[in-house]
């Protein structure tokens, strides 16, 4: 099995939404699932560096502009349709609203409330992420 360790973020604003993508039909992992924004690690980065440089590709985000930028979780995770396993780190972070957002990467972006996530169609390795997220969302509003 090949071993892909990966960052990825749940950026919010002050009201509590969340950003969440829909994965492009060709996407090589999860096509047409919702997920959060972020991928794998090259070999020499660290998950913080890693997030930046996913950020600055798919949404034209300098993470440096962030209000807030703290770890999240990190969780094993397994894709046996892929061979592949490994780390997913997750951060959370409070964007900066006055910066512009651009998709670059995948279908569509939208924020959404992350009380009304339960019928989305997430790839079953942010779905947990999600979850626990949604969970502790009454104490990290705004």
């Amino acid at each position: 099995m090949r071993n892909r360790n990966v960052a990825g973020a749940i950026l919010y604003r002050s009201n509590g939404d969340i950003l969440l993508q829909e994965r492009s039909a060709d996407a090589p992992r999860f096509a047409n699932k919702i997920s959060l924004f972020g991928g794998g690690l090259k070999p020499d980065e660290t998950p913080l560096q890693g997030l930046k440089r996913e950020l600055r590709e798919e949404l034209d985000y300098d993470l440096n502009s962030s209000i807030d930028c703290v770890p999240f979780e990190t969780i094993s995770y397994v894709i046996p349709e892929n061979d592949e396993s490994g780390l997913y780190h997750v951060f959370l972070v409070k964007i900066d609203e006055m910066q512009t957002l651009k998709l670059n990467e995948g279908k569509r972006m939208f924020w959404i409330s992350p009380t009304t996530i339960d019928n989305l169609d997430f790839d079953p390795v942010n779905k947990i992420i999600i979850k626990q997220y949604s969970k502790s969302y009454p104490r990290r509003n705004g």
